[in-house]
């Protein structure tokens, strides 16, 4: 069985996954910005960003592994023939390309900026996290969309198939059917006559 009828589910489960992952990081990342003066002084909030920021990376093994499974799917549907222009426009321009982004750009920069208040905070560097953030969140839902659209046509394309299938099965039996009711009456015709008893033929 390709892995296209049944990877993208999964995929898009667990990119949703990621998305929570992420809002949740952004929240907490607004929480350290107000921090208390005593708790900032304290050193927590230094040592609360240093771990925001591995979070933040972490973050690009997660998406690469889904980015990975939809190049799979793209991959085998263009062996099999299955691929069309619009697919393929779908698939790569609407997931694959942006998840590369966000691994490549989007994500190293949020984790960078986060690595520079670790060292020293700055209402500046700070703000442009806030925005790099709000960008990421509005690019994942983006994808997301996008997999969705992709999830419909693949369960619109099952639903076509199997209803090609049972009319396929429908059109078998009615053919049988039918076969056996002209068997049935032409059978009768041929039967051959019996000549009466007892009469002479001319």
């Amino acid at each position: 069985m390709l892995s296209w009828a049944v990877g993208k589910t999964s995929g898009a489960r667990e990119f949703e996954q990621i998305i929570k992952a992420q809002e949740q990081l952004n929240r907490r990342v607004i929480e350290l910005r107000d921090l208390s003066p005593t708790e900032a002084m304290s050193g927590e909030r230094m040592v609360r960003y240093g771990q925001e920021s591995r979070t933040q990376r972490q973050q690009i093994s997660r998406i690469r592994t889904v980015q990975r499974q939809f190049r799979q799917i793209l991959d085998e549907m263009e062996v099999n023939d299955l691929a069309t222009p619009s697919i393929r426009r779908r698939l790569q321009n609407g997931v694959i390309t942006p998840l590369k982004a966000l691994m490549n750009q989007e994500i190293p920069l949020a984790a960078d900026l986060l690595d520079a208040l670790r060292n020293q905070m700055d209402d500046e560097t700070a703000d442009a996290l806030e925005e790099t953030h709000k960008s990421i969140i509005r690019s994942m839902n983006a994808i997301l969309a996008d997999m969705l659209k992709w999830e419909g046509y693949n369960e619109a394309v099952a639903l076509v198939r199997e209803i090609v299938r049972l009319q396929q099965e429908v059109n078998e039996d009615t053919k049988k059917s039918l076969d056996r009711e002209i068997e049935m009456l032409f059978g009768e015709d041929r039967a051959p006559a019996t000549q009466p008893s007892g009469e002479e033929l001319p």
